[in-house]
């Protein structure tokens, strides 16, 4: 369950009822119906939060094989035998660290931001380039995450991975760059790294221990 949130940004999934017209699911509550096979190729077809329909394609090719062997639960059998509580609690153990279930969607927005401004060859280019730039990282980012292009750049790669490709044109001088170039990556809008290697928000006050841990963790050596 864990190896198929990595691959593909979807939601752990929830047990709780929220009332909603239809239920949604999750990796965690995926059942074999929601594992389609078409010429050759697996994807996800599932109803996800707020009754939006997911159609997550799996190119990994071990998780694909794994998930149409686990399609053998049956249609309404659930493929993974776990829990989001169960799940979160397993990452805390093998990382050290404490994880949300967002931070697993953020980690696969962060990849996938930075594959795509690498793609539109980085983050330079006059203030119509950059915003188009800007737009095609939003575009890409909720394509992979089943959500909105606003709700990709505002709460999943914020102006702190974008850069100079963030709204906000005056971002250079709030955020000046740190030792060897580097932005402050996969935190919201403001925090930033300091020269010591300490995460600031933007108030200058450091994050919590956790948070200066957890961002290490989610974005390595770099961080």
């Amino acid at each position: 369950a864990l190896a198929l949130i990595q691959e593909t940004g979807i939601r752990p999934g929830s047990d709780e009822d929220t009332g909603a017209e239809k239920q949604a699911y999750g990796a965690t509550t995926l059942e074999g119906r929601h594992v389609v096979v078409s010429g050759g190729k697996v994807s996800l077809r599932f109803v996800g939060k707020k009754g939006v329909d997911q159609d997550v394609p799996v190119g990994d090719k071990s998780i694909a094989a794994d998930l149409v062997a686990r399609k053998a639960a049956g249609e309404k059998g659930r493929i993974f035998d776990t829990t989001t509580a169960a799940l979160l609690a397993y990452t805390d153990e093998i990382t050290g660290e404490k994880f949300s279930a967002k931070d697993f969607r953020t980690l696969k927005a962060l990849e996938v931001a930075r594959e795509e401004i690498k793609r539109l060859g980085g983050r330079g280019g006059t203030d119509a380039e950059k915003a188009a730039k800007r737009k095609a990282v939003g575009e890409a980012v909720s394509d992979a995450l089943g959500n909105t292009p606003s709700v990709a750049l505002s709460s999943y790669i914020g102006d702190a991975v974008l850069g100079p490709l963030a709204k906000d044109a005056d971002f250079e001088a709030k955020h000046p760059r740190e030792e060897g170039g580097q932005f402050g990556e996969g935190t919201g809008g403001g925090s930033k790294r300091d020269k010591s290697g300490v995460w600031r928000d933007e108030k200058g006050s450091a994050l919590s221990d956790a948070d200066q841990s957890r961002l290490k963790t989610m974005l390595g050596p770099k961080a």
